[in-house]
């Protein structure tokens, strides 16, 4: 049986050691605080846009409550479920690993949504707000008349023209030529007025044509634009992607570092090392120094779940909290019980050690 370093005390050869358990303080690691701020950020974050996302998908106060009560519980059973599940027994834990996929799927869904909703409403405005160039002023001119009031006017002027040339020209033949060709001068000049209506009109047209595109080319995500067209993939779905990055890094990250803040509740123990006695090949009895810098660190966080738990059985029996029996052990750590036979085990195994260490001391 391996012994961690933390209590291994004695070896095969007969050596034996005085060593006092005395139970230490939570490992304090020097990164403990920074994963704490990082882990209460990003649910704070998560929990922000849970809000926000549950606003934004009802109308009245009563709808807007529930919405919010149903995307917040998602996120903090996503964010604080794999790490309050740790040391529980399996079907616990399967059931809790389940129960945390089906809140991030509806924790991703939300947070999706508002992604996009925000984005949408960030290009709009800045459609609003951008000042739209036009090219060579064409379509400022301002027109008296539409091509409709042209095209009467110039039907009537053709009836009179069809008028004056179906009367009979008895007498009075100059005048009534006369008025021909002044009827045929104002059609021409109609005529003109309605080509330039027109161009102008195809000019309009082609300004606001590029007003257009100009304005959808502001609603669009700058960085996600120009990503569309070097992988030549569609750009909403791109925005989609990468919502579903964005909304992944922050969940993942916030329930991996409450996983490792609630992880370090467990206790460790000092050691406290005495002077070794053991036998020699002669059989006479000789002190070997021990040394000090050969103490491991017990201060550092235990890694081992076995040697931790049997680091907090120790502590926990010493503080009366449980009885060293296998059900006492299993009942207290809610573990199976193959678990709380290896850890009595273990436990016996560490007792008849320091109490033979302190016997022949």
């Amino acid at each position: 049986m391996n012994e961690h370093p933390n209590y291994e005390v004695a070896r095969d050869q007969g050596e034996t050691a005085n060593a006092i358990f005395t139970p230490g303080t939570r490992g304090r690691h020097p990164h403990i605080l920074v994963t704490l701020m990082l882990a209460l950020l990003t649910t704070m974050t998560s929990v922000d846009i849970a809000i926000m996302s549950g606003l934004q998908r009802a109308v009245g106060l009563p709808e807007q409550v529930a919405c919010v009560a149903l995307a917040v519980a998602p996120v903090i059973g996503a964010h604080l479920l794999p790490a309050l599940s740790t040391g529980k027994s399996i079907p616990i834990r399967c059931f809790s690993l389940g129960l945390c996929a089906a809140s991030l799927l509806v924790t991703l869904y939300g947070q999706v949504s508002f992604f996009l909703l925000a984005q949408r409403n960030a290009g709009n405005q800045r459609a609003d707000t951008v000042t739209v160039p036009h090219s060579g002023g064409r379509s400022s001119a301002v027109l008296t008349r539409d091509v409709m009031a042209i095209a009467s006017d110039e039907e009537n002027i053709r009836n009179m023209l069809a008028i004056n040339d179906s009367k009979y020209c008895g007498t009075n033949c100059l005048a009534q030529r006369r008025r021909h060709d002044l009827l045929e001068a104002r059609l021409r000049m109609i005529e003109t007025e309605e080509h330039e209506a027109k161009r102008h009109e195809v000019a309009a047209d082609r300004d606001a044509d590029v007003d257009q595109r100009w304005r959808d080319s502001m609603r669009d995500d700058p960085a996600t634009a120009r990503l569309a067209r070097a992988t030549g993939r569609d750009e909403q779905t791109l925005n989609l992607l990468l919502a579903l990055v964005c909304a992944a890094v922050l969940d993942f990250t916030g329930s991996f570092c409450w996983y490792l803040v609630l992880d370090r509740r467990r206790s460790t123990f000092v050691v406290h090392a005495n002077p070794v006695v053991a036998l020699n090949d002669r059989g006479s009895r000789g002190r070997i120094a021990v040394d000090e810098g050969a103490v491991p660190d017990t201060t550092a966080p235990l890694t081992d779940e076995g040697d931790s738990r049997l680091m907090q059985l120790v502590h926990d029996v010493a503080a009366g909290e449980v009885r060293p029996t296998i059900d006492g052990i299993r009942e207290h750590f809610n573990c199976a019980q193959k678990t709380a036979t290896q850890l009595r085990r273990r436990y016996q195994a560490l007792c008849e050690l320091v109490q033979s260490s302190a016997s022949q001391s």
